[in-house]
């Protein structure tokens, strides 16, 4: 059993940026620019490195293009910000090996320089439902590439940074892996940090914030939709109360809610 990291990033001329990421296993990098494109297979600190050049724009056509062309048996969602912790690569497949039921397998990832975004983490170990996998961010994920293939899944082009509706690309990815019959597992073990300190789509509570959320609850469940809005709105009122009251909150969601329906008969 191999891992592979699967890491996007933009406009890059090297692959010094690694240096930070403190790699230990084989890595696929997405570097989308606009001036380059083709695949190139290198190293990288004597770890094999294949490096795809590519003229498309979005993080989920750039996590799509990375799983299509990995071999890995397992695979590992990052960021160019990422910093992993030593012998991380030994923690996952050590995990695979002792829940060889489970298909994707979500870690903690802490969020640094940012106090305001530090991200509070389960304690216990959990499979996951449908309202817990919200709870997972992208580079928290890992997944075995052929239980993700064989079901054909793969992350919506219409969310994610660089896409129209900016975030929440994992979460649909977890539903349609729970829609699919796919086995998810939460462990409360640590492989590494991100630098939050500069993120680029969460911008605070904002009108393109709750719109994007309601996109994503419709993309998520046409039936249920209503029901993530309200929870959602109710859950976090105490975060956003000083900017929104709890029906603009609920209207934006159900207008990006609209919004997404609309298209989908375009």
């Amino acid at each position: 059993m191999d891992l592979q990291v699967l890491m996007s990033t933009m406009n890059r001329d090297d692959l010094i940026f690694l240096e930070e990421v403190n790699l230990s296993c084989p890595a696929l990098v997405v570097n989308q620019n606009t001036t380059r494109e083709g695949v190139v297979d290198t190293e990288y600190q004597q770890l094999p490195v294949k490096l795809i050049n590519s003229l498309d724009r979005g993080l989920s056509r750039s996590r799509n293009l990375a799983i299509a062309h990995s071999q890995a048996d397992i695979c590992l969602l990052a960021d160019d910000d990422i910093s992993y912790h030593p012998g991380y690569d030994e923690t996952i497949l050590h995990a695979y090996q002792d829940y060889p039921q489970a298909d994707v397998i979500a870690f903690q990832v802490a969020r640094v320089n940012a106090p305001d975004r530090a991200k509070q983490f389960r304690t216990r170990k959990s499979w996951e439902g449908y309202l817990t996998s919200m709870k997972i961010s992208s580079v928290e994920i890992s997944f075995r590439r052929e239980s993700i293939i064989d079901s054909g899944i793969t992350f919506n082009t219409d969310f994610g940074a660089g896409a129209s509706f900016s975030h929440g690309e994992e979460n649909i990815f977890l539903y349609d892996c729970l829609d699919k019959g796919l086995k998810i597992l939460y462990l409360p073990i640590e492989i590494g940090q991100v630098d939050a300190s500069q993120s680029t789509w969460f911008q605070g509570y904002n009108d393109h914030y709750f719109h994007t959320l309601g996109a994503k609850f419709y993309n998520m469940s046409q039936v249920s939709y209503p029901l993530l809005i309200l929870q959602f709105a109710l859950r976090k009122y105490g975060q956003y109360k000083g900017v929104y009251s709890l029906k603009q909150a609920m209207s934006l969601m159900f207008s990006g809610a609209r919004e997404y329906k609309k298209g989908e008969g375009e």
